[in-house]
């Protein structure tokens, strides 16, 4: 046989070599791929669970802020698991996830945590806030009445807070 005649096919074999090599190449790659994910997923979990409960509100905070408004629910209500609701910052974890779930425009879900809010800590400071956040979420769920007398409380109760100033500029809308 002529050498020309053997070339093709041996340019052919070379090529069909060149293809399993690199499938079995690939297949080494791929694996070693998967197996450095599941070692970053690993270490994810573990930094979450090393975090301390005022590093998760912390960094939840600052995401809350920059509107990053998923994260920032997920770490509020890590932080709010973390210390069982009872953390130093609990009360502010519940307000922020109810103007988030106002914000994502969620108004049940913004209502029934500012109510948490409110039923857990009577006696906050964050009261009139709450109260503000539950009558804005009431408004679009056609609950105007029930939205304008905590409005009209928080005028009461708290005339010198922010929340008044904003509740009666609401209600001057509503009425």
């Amino acid at each position: 046989m002529p050498f020309d005649a053997l070339s093709a096919p041996m340019q052919d074999l070379f090529y069909k070599m060149s293809i399993i090599r690199d499938s079995q190449n690939f297949d080494y790659k791929l694996d070693n791929l998967s197996s450095k994910m599941d070692n970053l997923e690993a270490s994810l979990k573990n930094a979450n669970t090393s975090m301390l409960p005022s590093e998760i509100y912390a960094q939840a905070k600052k995401q809350f802020e920059e509107k990053q408004y998923d994260t920032a629910l997920q770490g509020f209500g890590l932080y709010l698991k973390a210390t069982e609701s009872r953390g130093v910052s609990a009360e502010e974890a519940h307000l922020n996830i109810a103007k988030i779930y106002l914000a994502k425009k969620d108004y049940q879900s913004a209502a029934i945590t500012a109510a948490t809010l409110m039923e857990k800590f009577p006696k906050s400071s964050l009261i009139p806030s709450a109260r503000l956040v539950y009558a804005k979420s009431l408004i679009p769920l056609n609950k105007k009445e029930e939205a304008k007398n905590y409005l009209d409380s928080i005028s009461q109760d708290y005339p010198k807070s922010k929340a008044a100033k904003e509740a009666k500029n609401i209600l001057k809308g509503i009425k």
